[in-house]
């Protein structure tokens, strides 16, 4: 079962997406947004907020708004996903892709706009959760992928694909040792991940260049104003090269000399 928004406005103080089939086993929770505008004070996407065993939640949005005024959780044992292909999602507050010790959420963005506003406008990935982007763009007050949120036991992944994505936060922390980050080329590269503040590293880095058309040339993965300690583990993927640590963000130096 589901709800599908194509036109007009709904308004609601908290949105639970096991509220959409009552709890009903065997079918997944899917909200829709097709166009129109769901307001919402809190969105909560949970395996209907009762176990890890229970059907999943799904939202997809293609088109339209979601306005959230206070915190949207991705939340559950691995039995939650969010995709967004266009349309616009605006949380005033901590947007967090959120997973148990007994799985993980996944997300999708390959068009629209995601942006955090407010005091507490950090995008959190926990767990072995993931976030993947190929398109559109997000705004934040910070990146952390983190662990140790309701009992996640690992840090959260972090996926930017090709060149269309648009990202722009005023920090960055990937320092736990279970963070990963993952940067698959395009032919020409891939876009940059923007942050005003401070990168935090020392997590897991992945290149994905088997795409990557030239053999050499500098990459710019992350453009910042300043970062503190580096990677743990680099991971190459059809690509050779190092990892550069500057004063202006972290670049990929393909092909160069150890």
């Amino acid at each position: 079962m589901g709800i599908d928004i194509k036109s007009g406005t709904i308004t609601c103080l908290k949105f639970y997406s096991d509220n959409i089939n009552g709890l009903t086993s065997g079918s997944a929770n899917v909200l829709t947004i097709e166009g129109g505008t769901l307001a919402a004070g809190g969105l909560f996407l949970s395996p209907n907020g009762t176990s890890d065993s229970s059907p999943n939640s799904k939202v997809v949005i293609s088109s339209g708004k979601l306005n959230v005024s206070e915190h949207c959780f991705l939340n559950g044992g691995g039995l939650t996903t969010f995709e967004m292909s266009g349309g616009t999602v605006t949380v005033q507050g901590p947007f967090y892709v959120n997973a148990s010790a007994l799985g993980k959420n996944t997300a999708s963005q390959t068009g629209g706009d995601l942006l955090l506003t407010g005091d507490q406008n950090t995008f959190i990935i926990t767990g072995q959760s993931v976030y993947k982007i190929s398109g559109g763009s997000i705004t934040a007050g910070g990146l952390h992928l983190a662990d140790n949120f309701n009992g996640a036991a690992t840090a959260g992944t972090f996926i930017v694909q090709g060149m269309d994505p648009k990202l722009t936060f005023s920090e960055l922390n990937a320092q736990n040792t279970a963070a990963t980050m993952e940067f698959d080329l395009a032919d020409k590269g891939v876009a940059p991940i923007t942050v005003s503040g401070t990168t935090t590293l020392g997590g897991n880095l992945t290149i994905n260049g088997a795409s990557y058309a030239s053999k050499t040339g500098v990459i710019h993965l992350i453009i910042d104003a300043g970062n503190e300690g580096t990677f743990e583990k680099v991971n190459l993927k059809g690509i050779k090269g190092k990892i550069s640590y500057v004063a202006t963000g972290v670049d990929f130096e393909v092909n160069a000399n150890p």
